[in-house]
């Protein structure tokens, strides 16, 4: 009897926004071949190449935002624009591949299906299977009736460490790790000098700071270490990982990774000021985590030492599931 080809595979995402690098791993060890597009590391234009591909059996993953375009980040992302220039969105890259299946997959835990700016939502029957964190009867309803919604856990929390080096944390009583976001907002506010000084009276040499896999973030990672004094993780380290790790998680304003964290029973605390939106619909957005703890930071007020230990002393539990990496081998095996 002859033996099933296996479908090529075409992965799709950009530097942090691309997490299916350890799922591509996975499937390359159960045969697959897998092609990765993550544009923070390509280099040229992939048009050629995706219409090669084309004329093969593929399936489509992707974690991007759906209808990010070049065109389109030029408006509500300039900085995106500019960094990767050879960036092609999922609503672009469908077209040129016409893959026999497709498969999206979420990067962000707190907005999994995109903001309201781009109206993702509305796209996603593109897709023939949706990977969900949680599976709702609105989200359902907004894939329609073609698209496969299924409650596969978060993609980047799996149960065993991944990380391949060890986590140097500060030497400190509580480990208590910043994670850094709407970096790129804050460096062309207020440049990189300035945004460091933003930081200032929340780091000392007891805090760890944990800044995305971006394009040339050493050049922030440095000054932070410089100016501070502050612990720096290396921005390759697993954030699962490292939340898993942490005592205490902070953000500068609210994100995914507070998310993650408060779901895998993590305390959590996140500055409340004017930037990147205004506190009340900063707090709107963050409803479903009653217990986060708000830190007024428009006057730059430091943190205690008491504050944080009382922070750590929080009990949450855990509410979130592992992704299961065999499902997907499924999904593309049995479409």
């Amino acid at each position: 009897m002859k033996a099933t080809m296996k479908p090529k595979v075409v992965t799709s995402g950009v530097d942090s926004e691309y997490v299916l690098a350890d799922l591509a791993e996975f499937l390359r060890s159960r045969g697959f071949e897998v092609i990765e597009l993550d544009f923070g590391k390509v280099r040229g234009c992939v048009r050629a190449l995706l219409s090669d591909l084309s004329a093969c059996e593929t399936v489509y993953l992707t974690s991007a935002h759906t209808t990010l375009t070049l065109r389109t980040a030029k408006m509500v992302a300039p900085v995106f624009a500019k960094l990767y220039p050879n960036y092609l969105a999922p609503v672009e890259i469908l077209p040129l591949l016409k893959p026999r299946s497709s498969i999206f997959v979420p990067h962000d835990l707190l907005a999994p299906f995109g903001d309201s700016n781009l109206n993702e939502l509305q796209f996603l029957d593109l897709y023939d299977h949706v990977l969900a964190p949680v599976a709702t009867k609105d989200l359902i309803l907004a894939a329609g009736v073609g698209t496969q919604v299924h409650q596969a856990g978060w993609i980047k929390y799996r149960e065993q460490n991944r990380s391949k080096t060890p986590i140097a944390f500060a030497p400190s009583e509580i480990r208590t790790s910043l994670f850094l976001t709407i970096i790129q907002h804050m460096q062309l506010k207020y440049g990189v000098d300035g945004f460091v000084d933003y930081l200032r009276p929340i780091l000392s040499p007891a805090i760890n700071v944990k800044l995305p896999a971006w394009k040339g973030i050493e050049t922030l990672e440095n000054r932070i270490r410089e100016v501070t004094g502050a612990n720096i993780i290396p921005a390759n380290i697993s954030s699962i990982d490292l939340i898993e790790a942490s005592d205490v998680v902070m953000c500068n304003s609210i994100s995914s990774i507070l998310a993650e964290a408060y779901l895998m029973g993590k305390p959590c605390i996140c500055l409340l000021d004017q930037e990147g939106g205004e506190p009340g619909d900063k707090r709107r957005k963050m409803v479903d985590f009653p217990d986060l703890i708000w830190h007024p930071y428009e006057e730059r007020h430091p943190m205690s030492n008491e504050f944080i230990q009382s922070a750590g002393a929080t009990k949450l539990p855990r509410r979130i599931e592992p992704f299961d990496f065999r499902f997907v081998e499924s999904l593309i095996t049995d479409t």
